[in-house]
């Protein structure tokens, strides 16, 4: 089975510029949750380590420093 898009929707937590966050389904570390870059289709493979750009590397930065300060604060 393939999850479709619609899928992941339902666990979209934030949506920015570049990048997507998103609630792990599996809450077995309270709090879990990905951030996604929003470039790169099934025909292009990019790492979102590598092949970044500034622009995008600032807004990662940015959201992790505001999820990192949210669940400290909830829990």
């Amino acid at each position: 089975m393939t999850a479709g898009t619609d899928f992941f929707e339902q666990y979209r937590l934030g949506s920015y510029e570049h990048w997507g966050v998103f609630l792990h389904e599996d809450q077995s570390y309270l709090g879990r949750n990905y951030v996604s870059l929003n470039r790169g289709g099934d025909n292009e493979e990019v790492d979102p380590f590598l092949d970044v750009t500034p622009d995008e590397q600032d807004e990662f930065i940015s959201i992790v420093r505001g999820v990192s300060t949210i669940l400290d604060d909830l829990y």
